[in-house]
């Protein structure tokens, strides 16, 4: 595994033609990115040429400088003397500087089935992860912030040896210097004062109203009418608005409360008499028809 690793190393930088001195990693920095995306994690990514589309993977391994690693309990940061400590069979090896750090993904992405036609046409049956690709690579928890970072997509290869053997896999190269805990509410907050409702099968009073505060992105904060409304995992949040036809349903959850204020993640949309995933579309709706509110200005 270290020869092929090698060998990748030496042929990826011909083929990408880079003819300057490798630059050492800060290890600082790269603990940190190891320590928010560790092995194992399920991650999201997207090309850059395509934002409003994220496709599932998982971090199967690291490549460190020839090191396959498959554990997080192979990499050992913080030494005294700030170098990056990795084992392999046994044996412990220090690494003075870190020149090259990859992640090693499924060369299958999910997500593909929730596209659009127009969509799966654009990434193709390789899911975006086409060779020279430039990705964008996050987590996407609970909270306002998820790690993120860029990565160029590099080969594609059938596994002859390792834990993944007989596995094809993608390696990602990775752009340390772009890792960073980004805000998820990309787009302009919106302060308004509207009526919503809550329903779940689990209320046993029936639809609760609320009133909704702010809204950005996904996400909607309200003063809640019921405290205990924030202890279930998902319900139905109903907003409407002046129209008849301005009545967005979703299924939300509640990510963080505060007193009598929650703020919950719009997950899906009701269309009919289905409940499907959010796209751009229903966000930009969803915020067309608040701004026509009169409680409604932005921040």
């Amino acid at each position: 595994m270290i020869k092929w690793l090698q060998r990748f190393s030496a042929l990826s930088r011909q083929h990408y033609k880079v003819a300057m001195a490798p630059v050492a990693l800060d290890v600082d920095n790269l603990c940190r990115l190891m320590q928010a995306m560790p092995i194992g994690a399920s991650i999201q990514y997207h090309p850059l040429s395509t934002p409003d589309v994220a496709l599932d993977s998982i971090i199967l391994g690291y490549a460190i400088d020839g090191h396959t690693l498959y554990s997080n309990h192979d990499v050992i940061c913080g030494t005294d003397d700030g170098h990056l400590m990795v084992r392999q069979q046994g044996a412990v090896c220090e690494l003075p500087a870190v020149h090259e750090f990859n992640l090693l993904v499924p060369a299958a992405a999910r997500g593909m089935d929730r596209l659009n036609y127009d969509h799966k046409v654009l990434l193709g049956l390789e899911a975006g992860l086409v060779e020279g690709n430039e990705i964008s690579i996050f987590i996407d928890g609970e909270g306002f912030h998820c790690p993120m970072m860029e990565a160029t997509v590099g080969r594609r290869l059938q596994m002859t040896e390792g834990a993944y053997r007989g596995q094809s896999v993608v390696v990602l190269m990775v752009k340390p210097v772009t890792f960073r805990m980004a805000d998820k509410r990309r787009h302009q907050r919106l302060m308004t004062q509207v009526s919503v409702t809550f329903n779940a099968p689990v209320l046993s009073s029936g639809p609760v109203a609320a009133e909704m505060l702010d809204f950005s992105d996904r996400y909607v904060r309200v003063r809640l009418t019921q405290i205990d409304l924030a202890k279930h995992k998902v319900l139905t949040l109903a907003i409407g608005l002046r129209a008849e036809s301005d009545v967005f349903v979703f299924s939300a959850r509640c990510v963080r409360r505060s007193g009598d204020e929650a703020v919950f993640y719009l997950d899906k949309v009701v269309k009919g008499a289905a409940l499907v995933e959010l796209d751009a579309m229903d966000l930009m709706q969803l915020k067309c028809a608040l701004l026509q509110h009169p409680g409604t200005r932005t921040a």
